[in-house]
């Protein structure tokens, strides 16, 4: 197994993630027309998490500014 670290941009991130996604949900639509409880629990947990954002990485320039003067 190769032990290397791949670093792909936001976009390409979310695009396999998305892909990922739409193939399993073509997968288990096949298999059941339910997901079972746990994974349903998961998939709503990912909602959520994307409703609420990610906190910015990048300082507040206000509390550079006081600092600075």
């Amino acid at each position: 197994m190769w032990n290397r670290k791949i670093e792909i941009d936001r976009i390409h991130c979310r695009a396999i993630t998305d892909e990922i996604g739409e193939r399993l949900r073509m997968a288990y639509s096949l298999v059941s027309p339910e997901l079972p409880p746990r994974i349903q629990r998961q998939l709503d947990r990912l909602r959520e998490l994307d409703r609420e954002g990610s906190p910015s990485i990048v300082p507040s320039i206000r509390g550079f500014e006081k600092i600075h003067q």
